[in-house]
């Protein structure tokens, strides 16, 4: 298992409670600390994705298709993992936002140039967290910049939190079911049915937290 120096994560490797990050603390505290429109939609997808960061700084604008009300994601496959569709509700103001971000790039764009030309993209993130203050404080009175992978395990949390079974989480990051299910997993994908039945688990998340 890694190790981890922030103690949000630590607290998962060493299975104990884990205080999530609501919606409404994220959009309060988090967001208006962004420095500019592309980390404000960036850490919104990431909030409501909890993607690998290739998974993130590879997404281009072919990748989304917008159908009324939601961002249909093709998240690309990355080593480990699996291609999946999401579907983000566009159901707040900050989502209505990453959709008007989402809508000013071209097909074959980056959706987040800034982060898809750095060469460690995971150690832009944090460094762009720390500057703009989005993190926690530790039991040690020490500031911890929110990583990519505070956000993928505080998405794991809040889908468990609102009846998404454990299949549903696992396809929703793109982990390998074969792992879990044996051959099995093999024949499980997700869809445009199954995208939709979990957007409504994001409407609840995005209600409720």
């Amino acid at each position: 298992m890694p190790v981890y120096k922030n103690p949000r994560l630590k607290q998962v490797v060493e299975g104990n409670i884990f205080e999530v990050i609501g919606w409404s603390d994220f959009t309060s505290e988090m967001l208006p600390r962004a420095v500019d429109r592309e980390h404000r939609a960036l850490l919104t997808l990431q909030f409501l994705l909890g993607a690998r960061p290739a998974e993130i700084y590879r997404l281009t604008r072919d990748r989304v298709n917008i159908e009324r009300n939601k961002l249909y994601i093709r998240v690309p496959k990355v080593k480990g993992g699996r291609e999946r569709l999401i579907a983000v509700p566009i159901a707040s103001s900050e989502t209505k936002e990453l959709k008007d971000w989402v809508l000013n790039k071209l097909p074959k764009q980056y959706l987040f140039p800034t982060i898809a030309m750095k060469k460690n993209p995971r150690d832009y993130f944090i460094r762009i967290n720390r500057n703009a203050g989005i993190g926690q404080y530790g039991d040690d009175g020490e500031f911890y910049p929110a990583s990519f992978y505070v956000f993928r395990h505080n998405m794991e949390t809040l889908l468990s939190m609102h009846g998404a079974s454990f299949i549903d989480i696992v396809l929703y990051q793109g982990k390998k079911l074969e792992r879990m299910l044996g051959s099995a997993g093999t024949y499980i994908h997700t869809n445009k049915q199954w995208a939709d039945k979990m957007a409504g688990v994001l409407r609840a998340i995005m209600r409720k937290t």
